[in-house]
């Protein structure tokens, strides 16, 4: 077996767990900066649907990516993408 039941039961509850998040119950305003780096091809959380949020969120700081050619685990598939965009956003603004 490639996935073991307890991996199973893992995944089965962060699945439910993720799907009845409620991400507008949290609200939109942030007192810490917020980013989000996006498969611009995911299917799970399309990005139209991560667009429209990210543009009702007030922060002090915040910005959001679009990597070309990925999905939902852009973190693994595309890293030094998603590593060069956190590099971005950590970096201290050019005077």
């Amino acid at each position: 077996e490639l996935v073991q039941p307890s991996m199973q039961n893992s995944i089965a509850e962060l699945s439910r767990a993720l799907f009845a998040m409620d991400l507008p119950a949290l609200g939109y305003e942030f007192s810490v900066p917020f980013y989000v780096i996006q498969g611009k091809d995911d299917y799970f959380t399309p990005t139209d649907v991560a667009i429209a949020y990210f543009n009702k969120v007030k922060a002090p700081v915040k910005g959001i990516t679009l990597i070309d050619n990925s999905g939902h685990f852009v973190a693994m598939t595309h890293m030094p993408q998603f590593v060069e965009a956190i590099e971005g956003y950590l970096r201290p603004p050019r005077r």
